[in-house]
This record gives C-alpha cells, sequence and structure tokens, in this order.
C-alpha cells in the first residue's frame, strides 16, 4: 500500500506514478512505472521515466545516487546540456531563443526551466509552473487571452501588458523589441535587461532582475557586516546560515567542508536523520519555514499519534500546521489535501476574479460576457 521515500516518510500507491514524485530525496514512488521507449520519453538510471521535453531544461530530474554527493555527481538528464543553458556558478540562464525561459513565480526562480523550441504548444505542460506562462500559455486550443494581445513567433499569443516588462516571454523576444528602457534613479542598479533595481538587491541570493544579472560578477561586491561570500558566484550570505544543514550559495559552498556534525543533541532538541539539532517543540510541527524544521524532513514522520497544540492544524496522520498553511492553495499534509479541502481558490487564470470551492464557481457580478474557457472540467456549477 505504501512506498518509502529515502527519509523514511511513506507514499500511499495512490500517488504512485503520476508523473509527480512525492518523495524528493529518490523519486521511489516515480521509479519503474512504464517502459520507457517512447520517443519523447527519456529513462533515468534510477529508473524514473521522464519526458524527453524535461532532458537540458535546468533542472535535475533524475536524482543523483542515494549517499552521493549531490555537488559532484552529474545528473543523467543534465549532462552536455551547454547548448541549451549556461550554468554560471549553479545559476542557470536559460540560452535566448534556443529555449523559452519558464519562470517560476514567488521569487522560487532557481527552479526555473528551458523548454526546447518543438516541445512549445505541443499540450503538455514542461514547464511544470502552473499556467504561470507556461509553454502552454497562449497556444492555439489552449488559454485565450482576453483582449489584445502580443503574437509570438512560437504561435503563442500572449496577454498585450507582458510588453516592454523586461523578461522574454516570447521565444524569440519579440515582446521586448523596440522598448525603451528609463534612465536609473541614483542608488539603483541596471540589469543587463535594461531593468533598474534597488541596488541593495545586488548579490543578495534573490533574483531581482527577470535575466537573474544583479547576482552574477559578484566577487568585486563587498558583502554587509554579519554575512560571507559564496566561494564561486560571490553573493552575501549571512553567516548564522553558513553550514545550517540549508544550501543557499548557488554553488553549495555555504553547506560544503562544515567538519563533523555532534552526535548527540542537547536534552531541549530533537536529532533529525541528517544528524542535525533542532529545538524540540518543532517535532511533528510545519513551520511553513525550512529554517524552522530537519533539512531533511525527518520531523515530520511517526507524527500521527502527535498531540497538536490549539493554535495548529493537525493533518489526519499528523504532522500539525501553522494555521498560515491551511487554504494557501498547496497541499502540505503529506498524503492527502484535508489542509486545503473546502477552500477558495483560482480555477481560471483567464478571469482570477472567480472565486472556486469544491466544484462550484462564483463569478457574480463581475459582467462577464462568457465562461471562462479554463475552468476545469471538474467544475460543474456557476
Amino acid at each position: 500500500m505504501f512506498v518509502v521515500c529515502g527519509d523514511g516518510s511513506r507514499v500511499h500507491r495512490y500517488y504512485w506514478c503520476d508523473g509527480w514524485p512525492d518523495c524528493p530525496d529518490n523519486h521511489a514512488d516515480e521509479l519503474n512505472c512504464q517502459n520507457c521507449t517512447g520517443v519523447h520519453e527519456f529513462l533515468c538510471p534510477n529508473g524514473r521515466c521522464i519526458r524527453q521535453a524535461n532532458v537540458c531544461d535546468s533542472q535535475c530530474d533524475c536524482v543523483p545516487t542515494p549517499g552521493s554527493n549531490v555537488f559532484h555527481q552529474p545528473c543523467a538528464d543534465e549532462t552536455n546540456c551547454d547548448l541549451f543553458y549556461t550554468n554560471i556558478n549553479g545559476i542557470h540562464l536559460c540560452n535566448p531563443s534556443v529555449t523559452l525561459n519558464c519562470i517560476e513565480p514567488n521569487q522560487n526562480r532557481d527552479k526555473d526551466r528551458c523548454i526546447h523550441p518543438e516541445f512549445i504548444c505541443d499540450q503538455t505542460n514542461d514547464c511544470q509552473n502552473g499556467n504561470y506562462l507556461s509553454d502552454e500559455f497562449g497556444c492555439p486550443n489552449g488559454l485565450d487571452v482576453i483582449g489584445e494581445s502580443i503574437l509570438c513567433s512560437d504561435n503563442r499569443s500572449l496577454p498585450k501588458g507582458l510588453k516592454c516588462d523586461f523578461k522574454w516571454d516570447c521565444l524569440e523576444g519579440t515582446d521586448e523589441l523596440n522598448c525603451e528602457p528609463r534612465a536609473c534613479a541614483e542608488g539603483e542598479y541596471r540589469c543587463s535587461n535594461g531593468q533598474c533595481v534597488n541596488s541593495t538587491q545586488r548579490c543578495d541570493l534573490q533574483f531581482d532582475c527577470w535575466d537573474k544579472s544583479d547576482e552574477l560578477n559578484c566577487d568585486d561586491e563587498e558583502c554587509p557586516e554579519g554575512k560571507k561570500k559564496c566561494f564561486d558566484g560571490g553573493q552575501c550570505v549571512a553567516e548564522f546560515l553558513w553550514c545550517d544543514f540549508i544550501v543557499d550559495c548557488p554553488d553549495g559552498s555555504d553547506e560544503r567542508n562544515c567538519g563533523v556534525k555532534p552526535p548527540l543533541c542537547a536534552p531541549n532538541q530533537f536529532q533529525c536523520n541528517n544528524s542535525q539539532c533542532i529545538d524540540a517543540s518543532l517535532r511533528c510541527f510545519n513551520s511553513g519555514s525550512p529554517r524552522y524544521a530537519c533539512a531533511d524532513g525527518s520531523h515530520l514522520i511517526g507524527c500521527k499519534n502527535w498531540t497538536c497544540p490549539p493554535d495548529t492544524f493537525k493533518c489526519r496522520n499528523g504532522p500539525c500546521l501553522n494555521l498560515s498553511l491551511v487554504c494557501d492553495e498547496k497541499i502540505d499534509c503529506p498524503g492527502t489535501w484535508v489542509d486545503e479541502d473546502g477552500c477558495l481558490f483560482a480555477c481560471s487564470n483567464v478571469e482570477p476574479r472567480c472565486e472556486c470551492q469544491d466544484i462550484h464557481v462564483n463569478c457574480t457580478n463581475l459582467r462577464l460576457e462568457r465562461v471562462p474557457p479554463d475552468i476545469e472540467e471538474e467544475m460543474t456549477w456557476l
């Protein structure tokens, strides 16, 4: 009934072989699911089958062999990929015109993917970023764009508001042609794409430039007090984040050469499977922040009979959730969706003002002339 992940957590067979790994460390729920002999399929050494579209897209979908050093072992689906993207000290930049840059929302830019032109508008979202300007957004017979649009050479139609916004939304960058950038004010840094950002955001490990150029060539930038430089990229990381089991530097240098971890934790601490020590109050508690947790997630294992504090939400089989994680459109309860059950959510990118709940769509008083075309088939009440 269950498959066991490398960290000891279990995934119910309902979620096996659905194309989305629920075991982040070894993808055990997605191994040996099919023959993987199709022309658009790629077989990983561990037995996982992925789409050819996700080979050389800058994200490692074939996880390294368990126990290996992930910083030195090449990823099977991301070797010899210089034609498609450039790797600068761990920061991946899609090569313009050669691949489509799929941008991840919510500042999760290290998960951007570079999709090859032949997989654009093939009725499969290879960007894996929801419907947020994916390789299927604006395709013929796909999501309609309301109002004026930009016609890309890749055969997609995008909202006119994306023109001259400093990022290439069309494969060939036609949405950024004939754009006049403004002069940057004092205290601003000009990105390579012409965008202006606050100079204090330079080399702070947050991608504020759409082209990520604010985090490149940081060797000559001085770090503020209390921060130290990544070895290769030169970005600035707070000293207390060094050797905390969570990789912050794109090159991974903040978690290298950290020495031997203490074999025992203090009495008021919980020892994670990776030998990390965290406060005992964080046992079986998902705070929503990786800083207050075991980096390997082992503090959330075996929490079925755990008693949760009154100001938290108890998952059916544990753990306890910070209330901010309930109804946030992201499933946080392992193996179930009870933290998102019955919540309002957005079910249309074309008309996000519509409120959706269960199988109901409420577009009252929005003066719409038609039903939004991208509402899921399961939504049956309007």
